[in-house]
């Protein structure tokens, strides 16, 4: 789960910001939290703001975090830091998670250098105690990595030596991300690199995000998994789908649909899958479509089918593509409701939805997430969901831009002198109490 993540000289961000999932001291709705080692979590949170406020460019700084673990920083853009200062450009970069996995809190982070594509420093701390554990800590300006590791397997101290000398001198790669890359090359027989496999593991199985412009692509077939639970959850949500059927398709039909960059992305997340899963499965919207591939590291072979909606009539079907940009964007983020262990981050959820459908969407969520470790995140405009009646005041959070460009972020939390639970929420906010609301500047209509 996310605790909270921090950010600093990135796009509109500036100062240092800070997002928490750590819940506030509201009573109401408790069952909104999950409890983690003596610390409450929100499993969901919405984020509001007017336009170029910068809610976007938090998703795409946690986004781009995700990337540099698992692909490396060369793929990086050189112009992604706060650019209306121009000494931003020589600053570093700051990114950090804070992060519950398997009952352990951790923080992990690093801040780079974006315009020369460097890292200058790294870090992964255990905060499950009351003493925080050092697992590594990483300055590549003093070329110096110290950790609080006591490895008593030679196998596994030689592992870590060998990555900690081979990397000293790399500014282009993540420690975790190489000695992650060793340790699933060559497994220890005992605990001793959890930490790199559960931060690592976090990174890329359990956090999904999922932007405007992207398809989400999920790594096992969830209409499959839970068929059963999708067909009335369909149902609740206003959509006469009343069964959806798989049918066999191929690789050279998606291929057809796809640019020769998305046709090598497909084939990474392919061949990655193959690498540390005997099976798997994936599924993936392509265009209006959507897919399920499956296959194992022994076959080339894969099992490719393509999904068809019944209404009503079980004699006719009709592909994604003869639905509607809501029934699909619903197909598209259904798992949500079901799947455990995973967070999900999601900027304009209410895209191509009815202001309705989001906010029944919402509480659908809020009423079945229980017991499933799984986080909702979102951007929205949808104001309609401001209220007590559906959430905390702790899980309204806004996001607004100052006179110098500056994104700053805060939680409704923080005016509960002012938001009272018998205030109107929504008109406060539309009224301006809150900030993070359009400045309109209206022309000059004088008259002569």
């Amino acid at each position: 789960m996310l605790i909270g993540f921090k950010i600093k000289n990135f796009r509109s961000f500036n100062e240092l910001q800070h997002f928490s999932m750590v819940a506030g001291k509201t009573r109401n709705s408790k069952e909104h939290i999950t409890q983690k080692n003596n610390l409450k979590l929100l499993c969901f949170s919405s984020l509001h703001g007017a336009n170029a406020s910068g809610k976007s460019n938090l998703v795409l700084a946690i986004d781009l975090g995700k990337k540099i673990i698992l692909n490396g920083i060369e793929g990086i853009f050189q112009n992604q830091y706060f650019k209306l200062k121009e000494e931003n450009a020589n600053l570093p970069s700051y990114f950090e998670y804070e992060i519950e996995k398997n009952d352990k809190l951790y923080s992990y982070g690093f801040e780079i250098s974006i315009k020369n594509k460097e890292i200058i420093s790294e870090w992964l701390i255990d905060m499950t105690n009351s003493k925080e554990k050092v697992i590594f800590e990483r300055d590549l300006i003093k070329k110096d990595l110290t950790t609080d590791l006591k490895l008593k397997n030679k196998v596994d101290k030689n592992k870590f030596d060998v990555c900690k000398d081979d990397t000293k001198n790399n500014n282009k790669i993540l420690f975790l991300t190489e000695l992650t890359r060793r340790i699933k090359m060559n497994p220890s027989n005992d605990d001793s690199f959890i930490d790199f496999l559960n931060i690592y593991d976090f990174f890329e199985t359990d956090l999904i995000i999922i932007r405007p412009s992207s398809s989400k692509g999920i790594k096992y077939n969830y209409f499959s998994k839970y068929k059963t639970n999708i067909k009335p959850l369909l149902k609740k949500l206003g959509l006469d789908i009343t069964d959806i059927i798989e049918v066999k398709s191929n690789i050279p039909e998606i291929m057809d649909l796809l640019n020769t960059k998305d046709k090598e992305q497909l084939q990474i997340d392919i061949n990655n899958l193959k690498k540390y899963a005997p099976k798997f499965d994936m599924t993936l919207r392509i265009q209006n479509s959507i897919y399920l591939i499956s296959g194992n590291n022994q076959d080339d072979n894969l099992d490719v089918k393509t999904i068809k909606l019944i209404h009503n009539n079980p004699k006719v079907y009709f592909d994604t593509y003869e639905e509607s940009d809501g029934t699909l964007r619903i197909l598209e983020l259904i798992d949500i409701l079901l799947s455990e262990n995973h967070v999900f981050l999601i900027d304009e959820l209410d895209r191509s939805l009815h202001p309705s459908l989001t906010i029944k969407f919402v509480k659908t969520f809020l009423e079945t997430h229980n017991n499933k470790n799984s986080q909702l995140i979102i951007t929205t405009h949808e104001s309609r969901l401001l209220t007590y009646k559906i959430l905390r005041r702790d899980e309204i959070w806004f996001c607004d831009k100052n006179e110098n460009g500056e994104t700053t972020l805060y939680s409704l939390e923080q005016f509960k002198d002012d938001a009272r639970f018998d205030r109107k929420i929504d008109k406060a906010y539309l009224d301006g109490r809150y900030g993070a609301v359009p400045n309109f500047v209206d022309g000059d209509n004088n008259e002569d």
